[in-house]
């Protein structure tokens, strides 16, 4: 949805949270927004990626604040049990994220 701008996320994300669609997120408003209010669906985690810094990450959280979803980040720990060597792969961060969320997932 957003860079790697914590302030332009926080907003971001307040805004997208609380249904206000006013200004577009700066990657689009993606299909819920176009849906009937009867067929939106309800964000259940908020992910960053492993290049958002442990401060940016809980600067983010303080900011956007706590609500019915998860928060979760993607580390170079998660990275590297996924089996990152150090080049962009997209299989390892399917796998990664795949792994990640799945467990935060779990009921």
């Amino acid at each position: 949805m957003v860079g790697n701008d914590p302030v332009v996320a926080s907003k971001e994300f307040k805004a997208v949270l609380a249904g206000d669609f006013a200004s577009l997120p700066s990657g689009g408003l993606g299909s819920n927004a176009n849906r009937p209010d009867s067929e939106k669906r309800i964000p259940v985690v908020l992910s960053c990626g492993a290049a958002i810094q442990d401060d940016e990450f809980e600067q983010l959280k303080a900011a956007v604040g706590e609500g019915n979803f998860k928060w979760s980040r993607l580390t170079i720990a998660d990275l590297k049990a996924a089996g990152f060597q150090g080049t962009p792969d997209p299989t390892i961060l399917a796998k990664a994220w795949k792994e990640k969320l799945s467990n935060l997932l779990k009921v």
